[in-house]
């Protein structure tokens, strides 16, 4: 996963910035992967990509975005609630049916894509 601290008085107004202008603007992909799905935990709702029709979830209300990749890998963004500090965590996907090391060398560079992404949004 990824964690970024802001530092100073403005630290927590950053924080929120980045997740209010990422449910403004939702990602169309992360790593060149297509985002299929999105889930907005504080308004407790989930939808597709492309398709505007939502459905609720039930769960406990928090400040988290969910985003599940074409390849079935979840990236999941969430504000620490005590400190201005936001975690990205990624759940990846990745085909082993052509060997372990092709695998762990495939998740590794999807990764490092994913986290390039999300670095250009939080600095």
């Amino acid at each position: 996963g990824i964690s970024k601290y802001f530092q100073g008085p403005e630290g927590m107004k950053i924080m929120s910035g980045i997740m209010e202008a990422y449910r403004a603007r939702q990602p169309i992909a992360l790593g060149g992967i297509p985002v299929v799905s999105v889930r907005d935990i504080r308004t407790g709702l989930e939808w597709e990509t492309g398709n505007p029709r939502e459905k609720k979830i039930d769960l406990p209300e928090s400040d988290v975005l969910q985003w599940r990749l074409r390849d079935g890998t979840l990236v999941t963004v969430r504000p620490s609630g005590t400190e201005p500090k936001i975690k990205f965590y990624i759940l990846c996907k990745t085909d082993a049916g052509s060997g372990l090391e092709k695998a762990k060398a495939q998740t590794t560079e999807k990764i490092r894509a994913i986290e390039t992404d999300i670095r250009k949004v939080i600095g």
